[in-house]
């Protein structure tokens, strides 16, 4: 079933805080094209590469920019505040067939979220305990996480300095609770988080959505897709929606976690001819990680 398609990762860098160090890890690129495959970086932290301070410039004319600040603030420290965390995370794939979508494999696992990336354990494919060279290739060069847990927040905000965010819509919720939607757009000289992958590597242009807690400013959905990619060939195409909410992760501690997630890609060789795949991933009883 897995040579059915033909998948490309999304590697996110500079939004988790990736600096150079050296060449012997396995860890793919940089958004940067000309840094060479086996690049290593570390991690550094979010306010690292981004003050607090500048949160007020992001927001700046911006209607409504004082729950963008809240939101840019609790963002950029957020990750210093997790403790470590595991969480039961399934993704079922799926691939465009005759008769519409076609199911591909279900992926399970124990996810454990540390200090830096990442890692996986209790690898299961399609209900079978596997240790599978190629999906294990998948987990840690992008192919099945871009940053969901905070990552993909931190790009955006990261990115999103040089241009700006524009309120959309106001939406009420469930139990009265008002949600803020604001628009952005990054062109790929923007772009110093994101790298598409696959049998060659592009930088994205991207745009989105972000849904904010008009309270509070914590995400409650983080919608974005590539537009313009640098080069342009061969065509790669990739969007994602991933939606938060406050979870109970012990006692006396509650914190805003990813609990769904859903990306689509596809890439379009030089015959005109497109490779689609759809990751459904759901993230169930997120917990502290035991000591």
């Amino acid at each position: 079933m897995r040579q059915g398609y033909v998948a490309f990762g999304v590697l996110l860098c500079t939004a988790l805080g990736w600096a150079q160090a050296d060449r012997n890890s396995q860890l793919r690129s940089a958004p940067f094209l000309d840094k060479p495959p086996g690049t290593r970086y570390k991690h550094r932290a979010p306010e690292e590469m981004m003050p607090v301070s500048d949160c007020e410039k992001l927001a700046e004319g911006v209607e409504h920019g004082d729950v963008l600040v809240s939101f840019c603030k609790w963002a950029l420290t957020s990750r210093e505040r997790l403790p470590k965390l595991q969480v039961d995370e399934k993704i079922k794939r799926s691939a465009p067939g005759q008769y519409g979508s076609q199911p591909v494999e279900t992926i399970s696992m124990l996810a454990h979220y540390g200090d830096e990336m990442v890692r996986y354990s209790n690898l299961k494919m399609s209900g079978k305990t596997t240790k599978t060279p190629i999906l294990e290739y998948e987990l840690n060069n992008g192919f099945l996480s871009t940053g969901e847990l905070r990552g993909a927040l931190e790009a955006v905000l990261m990115d999103g300095r040089n241009t700006s965010f524009k309120f959309a819509k106001d939406q009420k919720r469930g139990q009265g609770k008002r949600v803020l939607v604001y628009d952005f757009k990054i062109s790929p000289g923007d772009n110093t988080s994101w790298v598409l992958m696959g049998a060659a590597r592009a930088v994205p242009g991207y745009k989105g959505k972000i849904s904010l807690d008009g309270d509070t400013g914590q995400p409650t959905r983080l919608e974005w897709e590539t537009t313009e990619l640098v080069p342009t060939s061969p065509r790669m195409d990739f969007s994602e929606e991933i939606d938060y909410e406050n979870i109970h992760v012990s006692e006396n501690n509650e914190l805003v976690l990813p609990v769904r997630a859903e990306t689509r890609s596809s890439v379009t060789n030089d015959d005109e001819v497109t490779n689609s795949l759809t990751n459904e991933i759901t993230f169930r009883n997120w917990r502290v990680e035991p000591k």
